[in-house]
């Protein structure tokens, strides 16, 4: 105890005296005051265990290695995040060779990484990606030498920073820029987006045609340098009144291009404005000169049309191709659209279920009572989305299927066992009848699946009591499965209307049911796709039997 009950560290050595006869007689002791050491042994202790809190409790990997003669390395300390992302014990990695971890083709990298950080003592930054077990991961890591007094490199301390998400969302990103890009430029009818001060920020290929330049001498200007002046003034007007109104603009115009030629077009302008506030004018070009040409002469000679009977079936069955391909078209888009609505119905789906589940905090019965609403009715608007995207596909002559040989009953009794809850919700029961105990079918599963999932649960929709009995044989190569049912019945004079899209019947069929009318005729086209049949028989009040075929071995 020092001055004033101070307390005070003391480091005492004491020597022993001896005598002539080897007797010790006295002690001769010296005492420092070792208090400040002492302190500043805590405090770096202190230090030390601060410094391990932050290194055990980053998100991020991090590691230290020892390096060891001929660029050796063993890892010395990792912490949490390491362990986490290698899927590995601490006692696993502590003191093992780098070798034994990290796998190929990523280890040659790694090594030549290293050993460049060592050799000129400075941080180096690389991006690998590497098959671990918990899957692939790209990252970025970095290491920086620690060098001794010696100027000597003896451990390496790596950070690793994950971005497997954002590689995967940047893919995401071109494929569907890709996908779109392909999509408008298969459009036949040329197309623009313009900004507000009508430069032009994106074309399709049509619209590159009928002016005769390359896109990169058009993106960014007008346009209206190239056209006389009076086509240069209506251009102009009429989008900057669609772009201040928002009101849509379709004007039938003249159109100069290079070389003086004069087309008569009619373009459609449309105003969209983005989430971020940003306006847009969105055109569609259609050239009419033919038909202007048409309506002219038919005009001119409407006193000799017998004469013209045979040229003008040829023009019109031009104009009939013209028109199929304007419908394609438009089911294209249709379906290019309906799949762009999915991603934020899902985003509003995905996250009223986050707030169902109290995970931002707790919420009342009445707010539970609403967010379910919610989450239902985007489960059914989403539903619809899906509907419209199959059909679209199917109009538009792009809905693939891709076969290839799973298991049906398998596929069947999963259908079966997610639809039950809903059966017995309604008091029902749902048999199976299955001639055979395993039946491998080359086919598309997904499409398979979907067919028997619409085909079960509109069965259980319009029934209220009963059974449904899934009844399935096979004759030569031909799978035959009939859904069963004991509801409501159709009546025979609508049975032909039951697989056109938008239809939903009165009396057995009621609109008091959801629907979009969109699920047979989507059935019945797969089915066709897939080489098989549909076919159906009811009685009003007696139940309904949906019998579809398709073939076993589908090539």
């Amino acid at each position: 105890t020092g001055l004033k009950g101070t307390l005070r560290w003391l480091e005492t050595h004491a020597v022993p005296l001896k005598d002539t006869d080897g007797n010790i007689i006295s002690l001769l002791g010296v005492t420092r005051d070792i208090t400040d050491r002492k302190k500043a042994d805590e405090l770096l202790m202190q230090k030390e265990q601060e410094l391990y809190t932050i290194y055990s409790s980053l998100t991020q990997p991090v590691f230290m290695i020892e390096v060891e003669p001929d660029f050796k390395y063993k890892f010395v300390s990792v912490n949490k995040s390491f362990l986490n992302v290698i899927n590995v014990k601490e006692e696993d990695v502590i003191n093992k060779s780098v070798r034994d971890l990290i796998p190929e083709p990523s280890l040659s990298l790694v090594l030549k990484k290293y050993k460049k950080a060592v050799q000129t003592k400075k941080t180096v930054q690389w991006e690998e990606t590497t098959p671990y077990k918990t899957g692939l991961k790209t990252a970025i890591v970095t290491v920086k030498p620690l060098i001794d007094s010696n100027g000597n490199c003896t451990h390496l301390i790596g950070l690793i920073y994950d971005i497997t998400d954002t590689k995967n969302a940047e893919k995401l990103l071109n494929e569907s820029k890709n996908y779109l890009d392909n999509i408008i430029n298969n459009i036949g009818d040329p197309m623009f987006v313009k900004d507000e001060q009508s430069r032009l920020l994106l074309v399709n290929d049509a619209f590159c045609n009928i002016f005769n330049l390359k896109r990169a001498d058009m993106i960014g200007k007008t346009l209206a340098e190239d056209v006389t002046p009076q086509e240069m003034e209506d251009f102009l007007r009429i989008d900057k009144q669609v772009l201040s109104t928002g009101i849509e603009n379709i004007n039938e115009e003249s159109l100069t291009v290079r070389g003086g030629e004069t087309r008569l077009i009619s373009t459609k302008k449309t105003r969209y404005i983005d989430e971020n506030n940003n306006t847009y004018l969105i055109g569609i070009i259609r050239d009419i000169t033919e038909r202007k040409r048409a309506e002219e002469e038919i005009t001119k000679y409407k006193d000799h049309l017998e004469e013209l009977v045979e040229l003008r079936t040829n023009q019109l069955e031009k104009e009939t191709i013209k028109a199929q391909s304007a419908d394609l078209m438009k089911s294209a888009f249709l379906a290019t659209m309906s799949h762009e609505l999915r991603t934020p119905m899902n985003s509003i789906i995905g996250f009223t279920g986050i707030l169902l589940k109290e995970f931002a905090g707790p919420i009342n019965e009445e707010q539970k009572k609403q967010l379910l609403m919610v989450k239902n009715s985007g489960q059914h608007l989403l539903g619809l989305i899906n509907d419209v995207l199959d059909i679209s596909k199917i109009e538009a002559g792009k809905l693939k299927v891709f076969k290839r040989p799973f298991s049906y009953l398998s596929t069947l009794e999963n259908t079966i066992e997610f639809l039950a809850p809903q059966a017995t919700k309604k008091g029902l029961q749902i048999n199976t009848q299955f001639s055979e105990t395993t039946i491998i079918l080359n086919s598309d599963e997904r499409r398979v699946e979907q067919i028997v999932l619409n085909l079960i649960s509109n069965a259980i929709k319009f029934s209220n009591q009963g059974t449904i009995v899934v009844k399935v044989d096979i004759n030569k190569n031909v799978v035959t499965t009939q859904i069963i049912d004991q509801g409501f019945g159709i009546a025979k004079e609508n049975l032909d209307k039951l697989f056109m899209p938008f239809i939903q019947l009165e009396g057995g069929l009621t609109r008091s049911h959801e629907g979009s009318g969109l699920g047979l005729a989507i059935c019945k086209n797969l089915i066709d796709k897939l080489g098989g049949t549909i076919s159906v028989q009811s009685k009003i009040g007696e139940g309904s039997n949906f019998t579809f075929t398709l073939p076993i071995n589908n090539l």
